[in-house]
């Protein structure tokens, strides 16, 4: 009898063990529909990020946020699987409500990494600051080129300083820069779509 007990205690355990796992599965794979609730500056959904690694990005970037009250969001995916960058970043960017909602300040970073893409977003609050000419010169030569090496903690890390700096009047943008991959829709006007690592 007490063996028959142990079994079904062991399925029992078994079986809500398996809906658990799967319940956190399906929390990290948000629907096309669902954009993903962001609750931490640094969201990896691809495990490309160590945990030291997305510790001290957050480190940085809640420090950022505590003395300029502008918020950046950093978030990693493997793919889209055929989606348009453009509608999943503004419904994610939708959804989170980034930066304060009086100031409209916050910065949305979008690495969609096996399609090697990447997209800014920037709020009207940092629009005179963060232009899209900034935008495009930070992905194309602070984060890109780090990628490229498959440094990916030092890519995000120097696009997170560049972004700093750009609030801090330290960062400029190329003169006669011709900016063609510059975007605007949504509630955050400044958008900027540049993919990587294609030759």
């Amino acid at each position: 009898m007490k063996d028959k007990f142990v079994i079904f205690l062991l399925f029992i355990f078994n079986l809500t063990a398996g809906n658990y796992s799967q319940s956190q599965v399906n929390a990290v794979q948000p629907s096309r529909d669902n954009p993903a609730q962001l609750i931490k500056y640094i969201t990896d959904e691809t495990g490309t990020l160590n945990t030291t690694q997305i510790t001290q990005l957050n480190n940085k970037l809640s420090s950022f946020n505590r003395t300029t009250s502008n918020q950046v969001l950093v978030y990693i995916i493997p793919s889209l699987n055929g989606e348009s960058l453009e509608d999943y970043s503004i419904r994610l960017a939708e959804k989170n409500k980034i930066g304060k909602k009086d100031k409209n300040n916050g910065v949305l970073v979008l690495i969609v990494k096996d399609d090697r893409k990447i997209r800014i977003e920037v709020g009207y609050g940092l629009e005179g600051a963060l232009t899209d000419a900034l935008c495009s010169k930070i992905i194309r030569n602070d984060i890109t080129p780090q990628f490229k090496s498959g440094k990916y903690y030092e890519g995000i890390d120097k696009g997170i300083e560049a972004i700093i700096s750009v609030t801090k009047g330290e960062y400029t943008a190329d003169k006669n820069q011709n900016d063609l991959n510059a975007e605007c829709c949504f509630g955050m006007p400044v958008f900027v779509l540049l993919i990587f690592g294609i030759i």
